[in-house]
């Protein structure tokens, strides 16, 4: 039930037609659900579409609703791409936080084998001489960043390179997902 890359690209372009000045704020997290080929080859890509699914519900679940503009994108493989539209980038790395915490204390039920899945999470701002490639381009460097360090993290780019985010300690509650 997610936008395509495609779809948000159509919606960042609207955004940005829509306040040719950038006066709004306006931020961008990727998630990358770490592990996939490991888990693809023991239970198989089906399950591994599964998997993918059962994220985007948690996503959904995780999101605070009507808080301004956002929108979710199923992006590449497993990646989800967000736009926080009206949100800077430190509230952006908050729920990008929460998400990624939600994740860690997530336990996906797959038959008889429990399965716990990691995130790398992304957070830059659109700044004013950006357009989707420069805003993806800064997203997957700041990506690839965070999967360099070890992974389980979130890094921020505010336009002196990828810094890893000091996580607030949310209290999460620990939730099963069952993987059918």
């Amino acid at each position: 039930g997610f936008r395509t890359a495609g779809g948000f690209e159509l919606d960042l372009n609207g955004w940005i037609k829509g306040d040719p000045g950038r006066q709004r704020l306006a931020s961008a997290l990727l998630i990358d659900m770490s592990g996939m080929g490991h888990l693809n080859r023991q239970f198989g890509t089906r399950f591994g579409d599964k998997l993918i699914v059962a994220a985007g519900s948690l996503l959904e679940e995780v999101m605070r609703k009507n808080r301004g503009y956002e929108v979710v994108a199923r992006f590449r493989g497993q990646q989800f791409l967000l736009f926080f539209g009206d949100t800077g980038p430190r509230n952006a790395t908050r729920a990008a936080e929460r998400m990624r915490q939600s994740f860690a204390d997530a336990l996906f039920e797959h038959g008889e084998h429990d399965v716990e899945v990691s995130v790398c999470c992304a957070v830059t701002e659109l700044q004013s001489k950006d357009d989707a490639a420069s805003l993806l381009g800064r997203l997957n460097a700041t990506l690839a960043a965070a999967k360099q360090s070890g992974g389980n993290c979130t890094m921020l780019e505010e336009g002196d390179g990828p810094k890893t985010v000091t996580p607030p300690d949310y209290q999460i509650p620990s939730r099963v997902i069952v993987v059918e």
